[in-house]
């Protein structure tokens, strides 16, 4: 009887450890599990900024970590244009500051439609609206099919409002862009008066 409770506790033993050996491995697993949910979710979080690399790229965008990269991320969407539609229409509100995933747009002005420039992927239009509450001063429209990022301008007023740090990264690069464009057009005034005083 003695030998037979003996051998009854040592295998509640054994198996009791077993179990616990069970749980143990049960929670590294949940454990590896969990990182693995974490990983996917920052995988899936970044595939849906399609085209967030492109505005890594960009000057406004290129001094953000990667919290305020992916913040910035999560507020954009991607919009599709036949050719031929216009994606900002001249005097109009701007609504977003829009990159070129793939196509070609034209930059077009005035009543009789003057062809200004073209912009392909990895090119901007529409900055200023998130900065500004001006009327747009060209048409763009889509030469052939266009993808577009668009960050929408409410939405990026909120996240900066939220968010001061970010909001002075890119105010500061705004400020930058701006003093470089004013400096270009002065140097093209004066180039222009001397041409015209010879």
């Amino acid at each position: 009887m003695v030998c037979c409770c003996g051998i009854g506790t040592y295998e509640m033993k054994r198996k009791s450890a077993k179990g616990k050996g069970a749980i143990g491995k049960g929670k590294k697993k949940s454990g590896s599990a969990h990182r693995k949910s974490l990983l996917g979710l920052v995988e899936k979080a970044i595939m849906e900024l399609d085209g967030i690399d492109l505005f890594q790229d960009l000057f406004l965008f290129r001094n953000l970590n990667f919290d305020e990269t992916v913040a910035l991320a999560r507020i954009c969407k991607v919009e599709r244009f036949p050719a031929g539609v216009p994606i900002i229409e001249e005097n109009s509100l701007g609504r977003a500051l829009f990159l070129i995933k793939s196509g070609n747009v034209g930059v077009y002005k005035g009543e009789n439609q003057r062809l200004l420039a073209k912009l392909g992927k990895g090119e901007l239009f529409g900055e200023m609206s998130l900065i500004e509450d001006a009327l747009t001063s060209a048409t763009v429209k889509a030469e052939e099919d266009v993808e577009v990022v668009v960050l929408d301008k409410n939405s990026f007023k909120a996240l900066i409002d939220s968010n001061e740090r970010l909001g002075l990264k890119i105010y500061k690069s705004f400020c930058r862009v701006l003093s470089e464009r004013l400096r270009r057009m002065s140097g093209e005034i004066l180039a222009l008066s001397g041409s015209n005083r010879g």
